[in-house]
């Protein structure tokens, strides 16, 4: 039995595995369009731990469980819609924008140390 090439079965599965779409196991993909000045993420999508990154116009967090959100059309906006967790977390597009650039590890650093200041804030008053 002789195998045939299909021309750009390779290129095809490069942006298969490119938009997370492989199947792994307890692993789910959200896709949410960025026309709302808001996107409240699934329940199971926390920012803590996450992973920011740009993939052309949209923007893919990925996190800690490799649970992975794309928001399509993120970067043409005029003004970069805000995410909300479903715990009540909220993340401005600028700062989500600005956390491309983190690591998963700096982003947890950064999140714990803003929680810990409001835990402050409310104790003091």
């Amino acid at each position: 039995m002789s195998s045939r090439r299909i021309a750009g079965h390779e290129s095809l599965m490069s942006d298969i595995k490119d938009l997370g779409m492989t199947n792994r196991k307890n692993r789910q993909d959200y896709i949410f369009g960025a026309r709302e000045r808001m996107i409240v993420l699934p329940e199971t999508v926390r920012f803590d731990g996450a992973n920011f990154e740009q993939s052309r116009d949209d923007l893919v967090i990925t996190d800690k469980d490799g649970d992975r959100v794309y928001v399509r059309s993120f970067f043409l906006q005029p003004e970069l819609p805000t995410l909300a967790s479903d715990d009540g977390e909220l993340m401005s597009g600028d700062l989500a924008a600005a956390f491309i650039k983190l690591s998963p590890f700096a982003l947890s650093a950064l999140l714990e140390i803003d929680r810990i200041q409001e835990d402050r804030a409310e104790n003091a008053s």
